[in-house]
């Protein structure tokens, strides 16, 4: 007998294995910003936001190798434009660890990279 347990990981498993690096990148953006909410009270820990905006930091790093690298087929002007986003992000994070900010802008821009991704996840559907 299958469990309903043993069922959603079978499903899990399965769509682990089928993600594309898009599913992977939306999924990521969309648990950080889950993250973020919750710091939009003002009531999470210093070393707690800071964990958070570090893993924040760390994909967007990632985005803006990716974007650089020789093998990024992106057009020229998508590429720029997702450069300065991700530009954005390290000077706003910087901003927040400093006090000077909330995260209200982080989310905003993960929100809207994730609409972008969210098209061509469902065109593949």
């Amino acid at each position: 007998m299958i469990t309903s347990r043993s069922a959603r990981q079978a499903y899990h498993a399965t769509k682990a294995t089928t993600a594309s690096p898009r599913d992977v990148e939306a999924a990521i953006l969309s648990s950080i910003n889950a993250d973020l909410r919750q710091a939009l009270d003002g009531k999470m820990k210093h070393p707690d936001l800071c964990v958070l905006l570090d893993k924040n930091a760390k994909i967007w790093r990632h985005f803006h190798s990716d974007l650089n690298s020789t093998g990024n087929g992106l057009p020229i002007d998508l590429k720029q434009r997702l450069l300065g986003l991700a530009d954005m992000v390290f000077v706003e994070t910087d901003r927040i660890l400093r006090g000077g900010a909330g995260v209200g802008e982080l989310i905003a821009i993960n929100d809207a990279i994730i609409a972008g991704l969210r098209p061509a996840m469902q065109e593949v559907a």
